[in-house]
């Protein structure tokens, strides 16, 4: 037995109707992929945009830090030639002093 045209279409239709309520599924199931993936790049955006501030943040304080240590060792180098001096003119010693 062969198929005509005819039989090939009508099988064609009997499928495409079966086939269609899971066609509107899968487009509505990929519609909330799709939604869900937007709201995932808007997130990881606005987690580059905090991770940049903290960034940013760190940075300005590490220069603080850093510029109070560089100011720390010169208070420390000059409070040594303060005592240096006190002891050499006056004769004071700091023993009981922090050891700069």
């Amino acid at each position: 037995m062969s198929l005509t045209k005819q039989d090939l279409e009508a099988v064609g239709d009997v499928v495409d109707k079966k086939l269609q309520p899971l066609r509107s599924e899968m487009q509505a199931e990929f519609a909330l992929v799709r939604g869900d993936i937007a709201e995932i790049r808007s997130d990881i955006n606005a987690l580059r945009e905090q991770i940049q501030q903290l960034t940013i943040t760190l940075d300005k304080f590490l220069k603080r830090l850093t510029d109070h240590e560089e100011e720390f060792t010169i208070l420390k180098s000059e409070m040594k030639q303060v005592k240096q001096v006190l002891k050499e003119k006056l004769g004071v010693d700091f023993k009981g002093a922090a050891n700069w």
